[in-house]
């Protein structure tokens, strides 16, 4: 992109902050296109609906006047508290007093991490790409629904994490990466079991047997002692990981779970009730076929360390997810091992011959799962945007609060 284009861009952006979506995606593979993106993320906060956890940041928000940095810390480590990451930028925020300003910045954070881990990919895959590969790399730049921002603390960490996951495996300067990635539970404290991912890595290294094994081994315990063990040193723990287990794991909190998620699908309109179901056959079926379509065809790329660590750590993604699957909402890490196999896909078909694929018919099943999947996702998020992120501006937004 030329200056005049910029100029013409950031002009467009102030009147309309809605049309840096349109430019970004058109100049993805430009870093002043990828960064109109995440200033469109930010306007997307401003104009939040405060509902929802939103509601709960808001009010969080104000609290935090209060508030003091060694406080926040200690209530963390002696796991009174579960959010620091939120808290402590709440507090920061809160010389401005306007909440709609913190959420311009929770948004831009998130989508600065989501736009950068889709980046990591393109850069290696998106150079002279056959169909097949640009078909799997929409599916999988849309796979971590935006629909996950508004559930803000948990999935912000998630693609924080995944973002410093793929710099691992992607980039030789590892060391940093690591230091960084490990202070992923500071977002929220249910993200810790994510951090065996990268233990994992260093202890396996590319012995992928290892990593099936760590599946098999994570997939039983889940349904065996474990659940009944850990339910127990839950719930009388006097500490965040009690509250969040008598709200979602107890049994009257997975009652009070499953009625209002049942009553959400009966009153929910159609496309809500088919995102319930598209999702749960993608979590379940779509993405563990993938998964196992690439560990079939690993000899063809045994001698491709990257494409094996991927692969791996795909592996080592949903062996976690499983372990956590009965544990409160435990689903969630789906988008995480998801996100970890489309990445291996796409990896995959840039350096093998789709042709060559084993099981090749499958992918006329799951790739349109996928695309469905995410398609309706991106239907469903509209419920939950104002309708100020798609008219208005920043000049209108401040008036229209003071």
């Amino acid at each position: 992109m030329d200056r005049q284009v910029k100029a013409i861009s950031i002009i467009l952006y102030v009147l309309w902050p809605f049309s840096a979506v349109v430019i970004g995606l058109r100049n993805f593979d430009s870093a002043f296109g990828r960064k109109l993106l995440i200033a469109a993320f930010a306007f997307l906060g401003y104009t939040a609906i405060d509902s929802g956890d939103l509601e709960r940041y808001a009010t969080v928000y104000y609290e935090a006047t209060n508030d003091q940095l060694g406080y926040l810390f200690d209530m963390f480590l002696n796991l009174k508290a579960g959010k620091f990451f939120t808290d402590f930028t709440a507090m920061l925020f809160s010389v401005f007093d306007n909440h709609h300003i913190y959420f311009a910045f929770l948004f831009g954070f998130y989508g600065y991490f989501l736009v950068g881990a889709v980046n990591l990919l393109r850069i290696k895959v998106l150079k002279k790409s056959s169909f097949p590969v640009l078909i799997g790399f929409v599916t999988f730049a849309f796979f971590y629904s935006i629909l996950t921002v508004f559930n803000y603390a948990f999935y912000t960490g998630g693609i924080y994490f995944l973002y410093f996951l793929l710099q691992i495996i992607l980039n030789e300067n590892t060391k940093k990466y690591f230091l960084l990635i490990f202070v992923t539970p500071l977002f929220h404290i249910g993200l810790t079991p994510l951090l065996l991912v990268p233990m994992f890595f260093v202890l396996f290294r590319q012995r992928t047997n290892l990593y099936i094994l760590l599946l098999i081994t994570f997939t039983i315990l889940s349904q065996t002692f474990l659940l009944t063990n850990v339910q127990t040193k839950l719930q009388d723990s006097d500490t965040v990981f009690e509250e969040k287990f008598r709200a979602y794991g107890s049994e009257k909190g997975m009652e009070r779970m499953d009625n209002r998620y049942a009553e959400g699908y009966q009153t929910g309109n159609s496309n809500y009730r088919l995102f319930k179901d598209i999702r749960e056959i993608t979590n379940k079926l779509i993405i563990p076929l993938l998964l196992f379509v690439l560990y079939m065809n690993r000899k063809k790329y045994h001698d491709d360390k990257t494409l094996l660590d991927l692969l791996n750590l795909s592996i080592a993604c949903m062996a976690i997810t499983n372990l956590m699957l009965n544990i409160s909402q435990g689903e969630r890490f789906y988008f995480f091992s998801g996100f970890m196999v489309l990445a291996t896909y796409i990896y995959f078909l840039q350096k093998i011959n789709y042709s060559a694929l084993k099981f090749k018919p499958l992918m006329y099943l799951l790739i349109p799962c996928l695309l469905l999947n995410n398609l309706v996702s991106l239907i469903l998020v509209k419920n939950l945007i104002s309708v100020n992120f798609w008219f208005s501006n920043f000049t209108f937004e401040l008036f229209s609060i003071l």
